[in-house]
């Protein structure tokens, strides 16, 4: 990837990215889509199946990605190959930038500050929720960025 302009396999690697990071988000944010409210489990016995909040699983999404990005930030400092760091990229700006999902979680934390009901949630939220929940998610993605990082220079030193 140079520097100096866009090479367009870059781009074509980055929305592939892109593509397969929205569709892996869609599936965690609406696991209710092919299981509905009750589950089969594999035991033929019907189960209620438990549901996280939408806030519970974005803020899981976001972690993820950050932990995943911190790990990708130090291979792609180190990758020696134009097709290794186009690999990395498509991975780090494409799949992890449409995977994690901050326009959501900052439409949840403004409606939380303004107290607000979240569609598809019976909970009312307040200023301090909405506060909590922005500081837990930005901590628990800069702690998980961290890790990833540490973690991939911990292996690599090795």
């Amino acid at each position: 990837m140079s520097r100096l302009r866009i090479d367009p396999a870059d781009l074509v690697a980055i929305a592939v990215g892109g593509v397969l990071g929205a569709l892996l988000r869609e599936r965690i944010t609406n696991p209710w889509i092919e299981a509905g409210w009750f589950a089969y489990a594999p035991n033929t016995a019907v189960t209620v199946s438990y549901e996280p909040s939408i806030a519970t699983r974005i803020l899981v999404i976001n972690a993820a990605g950050c932990l995943l990005l911190g790990a990708l930030t130090v291979l792609l400092a180190r990758a020696q190959s134009s097709t290794s760091r186009r690999a990395l990229v498509a991975l780090s700006t494409g799949f992890c930038g449409s995977l994690t999902t901050f326009s959501s979680f900052a439409v949840q934390v403004a409606q939380r500050l303004r107290g607000e009901v979240l569609v598809g949630g019976p909970d009312l939220f307040d200023a301090p929720a909405g506060f909590s929940y922005l500081v837990l998610s930005v901590a628990a993605g800069a702690l998980a960025f961290a890790v990833g990082r540490v973690f991939v220079k911990q292996v690599v030193a090795r």
